[in-house]
């Protein structure tokens, strides 16, 4: 740094030569000669690098964040004569310039020492703190010392050395003339250089007067409260409670030292609570890796869509919330739902998408306890999944679904801030882009009154920003996947899944759907009714109108026109599908008189199925009751009957040759007393 500058036709002297040669030292020229310049000039041109010339005493300058004075504006007066002392200008500037280039020398020299010649004094740092700079502090030292032993003015040298040592930034090297000094002759007489280079204030105590336990105590205790006081109503509290106490109170600035020490954070870090917006600063952390597979893991959450507000139906301002089911792996998003509010149908319906989209189910599924996770129909769906093999997890802070909450961020500032009706990230970002204008937002929200902003322009504006991340690689974006070069629906249409398992059609039904017990007529009509909507359904099968009466039926709200019945019992076995019917119109021109000719007919084939079913089973034997009440029988009912037996005993006779032989009298009263002969009629026949 030059002592003497020509600028402009003026020269400028540093503020060192003129502490050097008139003695004056940093208070004076700070408070007297600057302050007093200053007030001579109008407040619009106080702060420029070069202060106009008004003809006063000591008009400065600022040149590479050193202060200079105006040779010409150095003050003569008595009793000082600050300019008679100086000496002639081209002497002046001969030495100066001299010494300029032996500091030019001196900072070369620092700088290969701080450079290359530290890493021989590492060892003498063995176990210390901040080793690299105290090495090179070291090395700053051995470089000064050799070149002052072979100096010849020790005095200027040191002067020297010491403007070349703040010029470089030397690492704990003083900046005073007889610590240097007193350090080189040190080192030149055999001292180790560590003794001579160390931390400062190292084991230093003279500053800790105050050591009483109960000061500590209730100072740490205040800091650790969860009311999260400040500094000053601690220091109010500290003062009130050490008099009352008759203690010694510290002053204010002790206060504060200890109180912003990184320990006295580190330890009260409990008054942010568990998830305000500066406990993550000292909250454990893992390192998690991602899944290896799509399926291995899906996340569910819900947000706001950060949109300006629609127009609802009554006519009131609403925000879009969204929830979206997310692929660990690929970062799909699987499945979306967009309503007024987060409840138990948008965490069914993402599910539901899901699994229709990929007819499979993940290994694992992360939730949080949303509003109507503890209702009937969530239970319900949460205990099939469960059964059907599907890890389900409920994460009770951020941290537990950390990749969908990241997501939902790289979804705001990415691809959500190309819409025009984004409004920021939301109150709680502290980052200077997280909102837009005021004067913008109101612009906005006025373009979309007048293009009528309602709901289905809101959810459609933001299925395009979810399908812009669905289809965007992630090299465009992301600077820690900038070499890859997919995007995350291609990631997970490429992906295996070996842990996830299929879900067949009627299993996706009985997850999902809305159960509800009925009877089934016997034509094989059902009823319903479905928020105050009655609803029928048909049973075509024959078989399930015979032989189920009492089942379960479950439907789909979003599509009413299909259903499927289900034996009512705890496994729940698939019967049928069964279609809507709708009531049949007969009158007038739209009269849908082929409906009624079906119906005829399946009513045909139903008293048909009866009567084929009844017959069967009367035809597998004979009845002893169709012959003996021949008399109130049909006559081929009779006949037929006659003709089984007949035909039955035809296969069991077999003619062995022999003439019959008439049987012989048979006496039925051996006993005296009278028996009672059992005779089958049929035999006598």
């Amino acid at each position: 740094m030059k002592s003497i500058i020509d600028r402009d036709g003026v020269r400028w002297i540093s503020e060192d030569v003129l502490k050097r040669y008139l003695g004056i030292d940093q208070s004076y020229l700070k408070s007297e000669a600057r302050y007093k310049y200053r007030k001579t000039l109008p407040p619009s041109q106080r702060d420029l690098s070069v202060l106009p010339d008004t003809g006063k005493s000591w008009r400065y300058a600022k040149f590479f964040d050193k202060f200079y004075y105006d040779l010409n504006r150095i003050p003569d007066r008595a009793p000082t004569r600050y300019r008679s002392q100086l000496p002639p200008v081209e002497e002046l500037m001969k030495k100066e310039r001299s010494r300029d280039e032996v500091v030019e020398d001196l900072c070369q020299g620092l700088d290969r020492a701080m450079k290359n010649d530290w890493h021989d004094f590492i060892h003498y740092y063995a176990g210390d703190n901040n080793r690299p700079q105290l090495a090179r502090g070291a090395a700053c030292l051995h470089f000064l010392s050799r070149e002052y032993h072979d100096c010849t003015d020790q005095r200027a040298f040191v002067m020297d050395a010491i403007k070349a040592c703040r010029l470089m930034s030397a690492p704990y090297m003083p900046s005073s003339y007889r610590l240097l000094r007193e350090r080189m002759d040190a080192y030149i007489s055999g001292t180790e250089v560590n003794e001579l280079v160390f931390l400062p204030r190292a084991g230093n105590q003279n500053a800790l007067s105050i050591d009483d336990p109960d000061i500590f105590s209730w100072m740490v205790k205040l800091r650790a409260m969860p009311q999260n006081y400040s500094n000053a109503h601690i220091i109010r509290e500290m003062q009130r409670l050490c008099s009352t106490f008759g203690k010694e109170c510290p002053s204010s600035s002790w206060f504060y030292s200890q109180l912003s020490t990184e320990k006295m954070k580190f330890i009260t870090s409990s008054r942010f609570g568990a998830k305000g917006r500066f406990a993550n600063e000292f909250t454990p952390t893992m390192n998690i890796a991602n899944a290896i597979f799509a399926g291995d893991c899906w996340q569910i959450d819900g947000t706001r869509v950060n949109f300006v507000e629609h127009m609802g139906p009554n006519g009131k301002r609403r925000s879009l919330f969204m929830v979206c089911l997310r692929d660990v792996y690929s970062g799909d998003i699987l499945g979306t739902w967009f309503g007024a509010a987060e409840n138990r149908w948008a965490y069914i319906h993402v599910l539901k998408m899901a699994v229709s989209a990929t007819g499979k189910r993940p290994y694992e599924l992360v939730i949080d306890r949303f509003p109507g996770h503890n209702t009937e129909e969530w239970q319900h769906v949460e205990k099939g999944i469960r059964q059907m093999g599907t890890k389900v997890t409920y994460a009770h802070k951020a941290t537990g679904k950390a990749q969908i909450e990241r997501w939902i961020e790289t979804l705001q500032s990415v691809f959500m801030s190309r819409s025009k009706y984004y409004y920021g990230e939301g109150v709680n970002s502290g980052r200077r882009h997280a909102n837009p204008a005021i004067e913008h937002m109101a612009l906005v929200r006025k373009e979309a009154r007048y293009e009528g902003f309602d709901f289905d322009m809101a959810w459609q504006e933001a299925m395009l920003v979810i399908n812009a991340y669905r289809d965007t690689p992630y090299s465009k974006y992301s600077r820690k996947f900038r070499h890859l070069d997919k995007s995350p629906r291609q990631l997970h249409e490429e992906s295996e899944t070996p842990n996830m398992k299929k879900v067949e059609l009627w299993q996706q039904v009985s997850l999902f759907g809305q159960q509800t017990s009925v009877k089934i007529r016997r034509d094989g009509l059902i009823k319903i009714e479905v928020m105050k909507v009655p609803y029928t359904f048909r049973v075509m099968d024959l078989e399930v109108i015979a032989n189920h009466e009492n089942v379960t039926l479950i439907y789909e709200l979003d599509d009413l026109s299909v259903a499927h019945l289900f034996t009512r019992d705890e496994q729940m076995d698939l019967i049928c599908e069964v279609r809507e019917e709708r009531a049949i119109q007969v009158y007038g021109p739209n009269a849908e008189l082929g409906r009624v000719s079906e119906l005829k007919s399946l009513f045909r084939q139903l008293q048909e199925y009866k009567e084929s079913e009844r017959n069967a089973i009367i035809e597998e034997g004979y009845s002893e009751f169709d012959l003996l009440t021949g008399s109130t029988l049909h006559k081929d009912d009779k006949e037929n009957a006659e003709t089984r037996y007949l035909m039955e005993r035809a296969k069991d006779w077999v003619d062995h040759g022999q003439p019959r032989i008439p049987a012989e009298d048979v006496n039925l009263f051996d006993s005296d007393e009278e028996e009672t002969i059992s005779v089958n009629v049929l035999d006598q026949i």
